[in-house]
């Protein structure tokens, strides 16, 4: 056995055969502690079918530092089977299928509603739109709303408990410059709809000229309430 024979039967292990078997095992018998030997030599017998498999491998695994290698070398022949049972597996299924009349599927969608745009757009002209639409389509519309994505999940951007802690802190002590909307936002991300309701509540008793937009901001938070209570 030369060093490139070595290096073939390395790099292309499948060509081993009962040739190789008998040269591989003469080296053995020379250098037993040289693992590259040792793992040819029992991917040989695996490959022939050799009774002396299971003994010689058993043996391997005193010799060779890594026994992973060993697992790895036999499952390969392993997954190689399996491979080739699958495609073949695959192209009975892509014939079959070829047969089969052609229907225009609908197309999916994964929306997942999010109130945040809804209850976070910043209104410019709050008192002028709310005069343009009437009372009882906004009505309808937040009614549409809730009712459509009633089993849906709610998805909120995460708001800094600093943030939410300072604003409590004020509220408490009574500053109400902070009784703001958006000190109704923060919470309403905290899904604490509650405080959030009774700052919108406050906000509709001090601004009567914004009664229209508060009204809807206080029956869309009831409704959400009720909702996530049920």
């Amino acid at each position: 056995m030369t060093a490139s024979n070595l290096q073939q039967w390395i790099s292309s292990p499948q060509l081993l055969n009962r040739d190789t078997l008998y040269e591989l095992r003469t080296m053995l018998g020379r250098y037993p502690y040289c693992q590259t030997l040792r793992l040819l030599y029992v991917y040989n017998l695996y490959l022939l079918h050799d009774s002396s498999f299971s003994s010689e491998l058993r043996k391997a695994a005193l010799y060779v530092t890594d026994r992973r290698v060993l697992f790895y070398l036999i499952e390969k022949v392993e997954d190689v089977k399996s491979i080739s049972n699958a495609d073949q597996t695959l192209e009975l299924i892509d014939a079959f299928l070829s047969q089969m009349p052609k229907e225009d599927m609908p197309a999916s969608f994964d929306i997942v509603p999010n109130y945040t745009p809804y209850l976070l757009e910043e209104d410019k002209d709050n008192a002028s739109s709310s005069n343009d639409i009437p009372k009882l389509h906004r009505s309808e519309l937040i009614d549409d709303f809730i009712e459509k994505s009633k089993d849906k999940r709610l998805t909120l951007k995460p708001v800094e408990e600093k943030e939410l802690e300072e604003a409590d802190s004020n509220v408490e002590g009574g500053n109400e410059s902070y009784f703001t909307e958006t000190l109704a936002k923060i919470y309403i991300k905290q899904k604490k709809y509650v405080k959030a309701l009774e700052i919108y509540r406050s906000l509709n008793e001090k601004n009567p000229q914004k009664n229209a937009y508060f009204a809807d901001q206080i029956r869309f938070l009831e409704k959400l309430i009720i909702n996530t209570k049920s």
